[in-house]
């Protein structure tokens, strides 16, 4: 049920630009805001999500949206990633 993720230890790596495209419009049906929906409506136990887009806008949105669901939110690259669970 997560298309456009990859789960791995309950941590969830969720971008908001997917196919090979940056900047998607969030009226594109299957972007990561749409994951992010599924996620607030489903409430599946996930300890951490790493928000990775390009798109500042559209991750900033996913990064509220979640941390108001009670999520621990990480948004950023993947090369902070390490130093920050690892500060958890």
């Amino acid at each position: 049920l997560f298309p456009y993720t990859t789960l791995f230890r309950s941590i969830v790596f969720l971008d908001h630009d997917l196919g090979g495209k940056v900047y998607v419009p969030t009226s594109t049906p299957g972007h990561g805001g749409d994951v992010t929906q599924w996620i607030v409506k489903n409430k599946p136990k996930i300890r951490n999500i790493v928000i990775h887009s390009c798109n500042g806008t559209a991750a900033d949105w996913m990064k509220a949206t979640l941390e108001d669901a009670n999520y621990d939110v990480i948004c950023h690259s993947f090369y902070m990633l390490k130093k920050d669970l690892e500060n958890k």
